[in-house]
């Protein structure tokens, strides 16, 4: 089934719900479509069936799972129900399993969940049922439905409501005259002024204790006796999970490496200023003795700080809290320096609160071994025809397109393949770099191979060698070796420096090159001509002027494609260029038109005049090869046949789900475009310069590799306040340097 087919999906419940549904989505194949609206119409939506027509990017296909979702008031009756599902392809409907239609029963809840708390817990909901006239008691029974911890209730009227609400009435508050505990304090007897009666509702608060800190999640129940009426569970409420969704990103995946880790996860409960965090990752000895900075930032309200006083151990982190965190809060901690563990499956890094003192895991993470070049056979059983991926090489010296080669020496027994074809390079700073091999090959048929590279590549890029139809050795071993000869080699221990805005840059960076200022972008310099000039552009461009080298040249090369540029704060022009893929810019002739060719407003970056650059036909006029794909533009949104992708730097960075869609659209205005992308396009090499904000992290770019900002201010200090940061969902396979130096 296919939007473009105007097919649809039909949703019908045996008995009429209480409610319309609403927040109505299906999910499923290449479909993450919100609400009833597709091709074939808008759908409908009712208490007795849901209709939702497919949009223009989703297929289905036979044997995929399929989900619809959405939100509505059960049958009024109790019982029990199903529902059945119909398609445009299918008329005959199939039935779901029967669900039980119930009376809600009470439900618990706690003002703290948090170990220990002195708290309040409110059961809202309790029928009152079967019960003689004239009762004039409550009671409170505490349950442990996980671990063996339990509530403790407070004796005193005064920590104690009821309000009773008549079947047909008005709710009042009854009096609590007086209450007995049992001798464990985990149950309670209340007595009551005024007797309840049948068919009413009931709506208690009680004052206690949470159970204390243990080793392990707690979860407690209440169950409610009214009189001698019909007894009432309600929900378990849990305490101890301080975290959820808990995620841990090392910046080297090397034993033993120096790492830098960036730990997310949303705090369950407040914690206040003065409280901590704990990172703890003992059975692999994760070592943050070798910390040398911690961020904590708080995603939610835009706030962060560097933590002082942390207590730092092999295996254990205690990080102190100087803002105060609200329940529900995302929190990102940056770890600047930490030690990797051994080699191995880290199943046990986990977080937890100075609050709530259960560790929560992260997800599961592989640390490899010992840095150089990778290798990949794909199969690697003797004698098949496998696919040979050579990554992690290194240009030591630049390589001239159709003129320098590289050399692959493999075990005795393996055959590469004669035709060019077969061969590929990726070069991870540049497109230019990159692509399949042309020229004739030597040594195919044999495990010494030899072929000129197909573009040109600068010293120091990342290069990645693919070789299709290889036959592997008949032979098994586990020592086989591959050894890369030419103008490459493995990855340098030594640390690398981090790139400035002159060596990257970065749009709307303003950098003085030889005593003049220049604003940056697309990777061309654009000079300011006067004070007034530069105080008009200071109004919107907030980075820090740095100095380039000396003897350094501003660049003149034509701005990358794509690049956005705006004059209007300066002179007052109302035109918005892009940079298309001949170079020229091209304008937009309204509002409209930018917004429907797919271009992200915040990648806009003001320059101070065009310089001179030619202005070809409007956007409109070239057609397609002027929207945000057709110039990979930063910023665009692809609906690649209901798989997303962000362009950054011209690379296509695979969004992997609907909620990393989410947030990418948070920060990200630009329209959709619905347009297939390439393999290639997947793996291009990135531009340098290009800012990347993941998961509240912010890198830039450079020769492939990605620099992490240790904080706002030296982002600001190094020239990269000028321009938004582009929203991507990870760093799409790219190499992270953490341990730079020179910043």
């Amino acid at each position: 089934m296919s939007g473009p087919g105007n097919d649809f999906v039909t949703v019908t419940p045996s008995t009429a719900l209480a409610s319309v549904p609403a927040n109505i989505d299906i999910v499923g194949g290449s479909c993450i479509q919100a609400g009833t609206g597709g091709v074939g119409g808008a759908g409908s939506a009712s208490a007795v069936a849901v209709t939702i027509e497919l949009s223009s990017s989703c297929s289905l296909s036979a044997g995929q799972q399929v989900e619809v979702g959405f939100t509505a008031g059960a049958p009024s009756a109790t019982g029990t129900m199903y529902f059945d599902v119909s398609t445009s392809k299918n008329a005959t409907p199939a039935s779901s399993g029967p669900i039980t239609i119930a009376v809600a029963g009470p439900q618990l809840s706690a003002a703290s969940a948090q170990f220990g708390a002195n708290t309040t817990y409110s059961v809202a909901g309790v029928p009152v049922a079967s019960a003689s006239s004239g009762q004039t008691t409550v009671k409170l029974t505490v349950g442990v439905t996980r671990g063996t911890e339990a509530i403790t209730l407070y004796s005193g009227s005064a920590g104690y409501t009821v309000t009773y609400t008549p079947a047909s009435g008005t709710a009042t508050t009854d009096t609590v005259a007086s209450v007995a505990l049992s001798s464990s304090n985990h149950a309670a007897t209340l007595t009551l002024a005024t007797a309840v009666a049948n068919g009413g509702v009931l709506n208690i608060t009680a004052e206690g204790t949470n159970p204390s800190a243990s080793g392990a999640t707690q979860s407690d129940e209440m169950t409610v006796n009214p009189g001698n009426g019909t007894s009432e569970t309600s929900n378990a409420i849990t305490f101890g999970e301080s975290v959820t969704g808990v995620r841990v990103e090392p910046s080297s995946w090397v034993a033993g490496a120096s790492s830098d880790y960036l730990v997310t996860f949303k705090a369950s409960d407040a914690i206040p200023a003065g409280g901590a965090i704990f990172l703890t990752e003992l059975a692999g000895q994760t070592g943050f003795t070798t910390v040398t900075g911690i961020e904590v930032s708080d995603t939610t309200h835009a706030w962060h700080f560097v933590a002082t006083g942390p207590t730092l151990a092999n295996g254990l982190a205690k990080i102190p809290l100087s803002h105060a965190v609200d329940s529900g809060d995302t929190l990102a901690v940056f770890v600047v320096g930490a030690t990797n563990p051994p080699t191995g499956t880290i199943n046990d890094f986990a977080v937890f609160t100075s609050f709530d003192t259960v560790p929560v895991d992260a997800t599961p993470y592989t640390i490899g071994a010992s840095v150089g070049v990778s290798v990949s056979v794909s199969p690697s059983t003797a004698g098949s025809l496998a696919t040979y991926v050579i990554s992690d090489l290194y240009a030591n010296a630049a390589m001239s397109a159709g003129s320098s080669t590289i050399t692959l020496d493999a075990p005795a027994g393996t055959t590469f393949p004669s035709s060019p074809a077969d061969y590929s390079v990726q070069d991870a700073a540049a497109l230019s770099g990159s692509g399949a091999v042309t020229s004739a090959v030597t040594g195919g048929g044999t495990n010494d191979v030899g072929f000129k590279v197909p573009g040109t590549i600068s010293a120091g890029d990342r290069l990645t060698v693919t070789v299709l139809d290889v036959i592997n050795p008949g032979t098994a071993s586990s020592t086989y070796t591959i050894a890369a000869a030419g103008a490459v080699t493995g990855p340098s221990t030594a640390a690398l420096p981090f790139p400035h805005a002159p060596d990257t840059y970065p749009n709307g960076a303003i950098v003085n090159f030889s005593g003049k200022d220049f604003v940056l972008g697309g990777g061309h310099a654009f000079a300011v001509a006067s004070p007034k000039v530069m105080t008009a552009l200071e109004k919107v461009d907030h980075a820090i002027v740095v100095t380039a080298a000396a003897g350094a040249e501003p660049p003149s090369e034509a701005p990358r494609q794509g690049t956005l540029l705006s004059t209007r704060p300066v002179n007052g022009g109302a035109t918005i260029y892009v940079v298309g893929i001949d170079g020229e810019l091209h304008g937009f002739v309204n509002p409209k038109q930018f917004k429907d060719d797919g271009y992200d407003p915040a990648m806009v970056v003001t320059v101070p005049s065009l310089s001179g650059l030619k202005v070809g036909r409007s956007a409109g006029a070239v057609g397609t090869a002027g929207n945000a794909f057709g110039t990979s533009s930063d910023g665009a949104i692809i609906d690649s046949g209901g798989t997303y992708y962000v362009f950054a730097g011209g690379r296509a960075f695979l969004v992997a789900n609907a909620a990393e869609l989410s947030t990418i659209r948070k920060a990200d205005k630009a329209r959709a475009l619905s347009v297939p992308v390439t393999t290639a396009q997947e793996g291009a090499g990135i531009a340098s310069g290009v800012e990347l904000s993941v998961s509240g992290r912010v890198y830039v770019t450079y020769q492939g590799n990605l620099y992490p900002f240790k904080s706002i201010s030296q982002l600001r200090a190094d020239g990269y306040g000028g321009t938004a940061a582009v929203q991507v969902p990870g760093t799409a396979g790219l190499p992270v340097v953490a341990g730079y130096s020179g910043s």
